[in-house]
């Protein structure tokens, strides 16, 4: 079976934070732009 220590650990959470914040990172980009998009139509 698989050793799980701490490196695996370590890596997998790294990686779901990075995900998770890749993540926001492009929501927030997509809402400010149709924000400033719905401005710039007005």
């Amino acid at each position: 079976m698989l050793a799980l220590n701490f490196e695996n650990y370590l890596f997998a959470f790294i990686l779901t934070v990075f995900a998770g914040l890749s993540t926001s990172i492009g929501a927030l980009i997509a809402f400010f732009l149709k924000i400033i998009m719905i401005n710039y139509y007005l």
